[in-house]
């Protein structure tokens, strides 16, 4: 097997593993620094986002009010108040939730 497929086997055994997501990009690029410049591309910020967007649509969707979306979100992101505030205004707007 070549060395990059081999990277990528390891790489999608340590996925497998449930390693969170600076763990598997340190030990990707200890071990295949090329698999890691070639996945220079994606960016976990944009994921994250979306992945956080998503849990607050799921959120509405179970009934939580604004106050407690807010509340997990400072503690999953470690923001300020203000910026909570306005990151759920935006997902609000860009999905279209009304909170009563």
């Amino acid at each position: 097997m070549e060395d990059n497929q081999m990277a990528h086997a390891k790489a999608i055994i340590m996925l497998k593993e449930d390693l969170n997501y600076k763990e598997l990009v340190f030990r990707i690029a200890s071990f295949a620094p090329q698999v890691f410049l070639d996945s220079i591309d994606y960016d976990p910020d944009t994921q994250l986002k979306g992945s956080l967007e998503q849990q607050i649509c799921d959120m509405h969707s179970q009934g939580l009010g604004k106050l407690s979306i807010i509340k997990w979100y400072r503690g999953e992101t470690g923001v300020g108040l203000k910026e909570a505030k306005d990151f759920l205004d935006k997902t609000c707007t860009k999905f279209d939730l009304t909170f009563s």
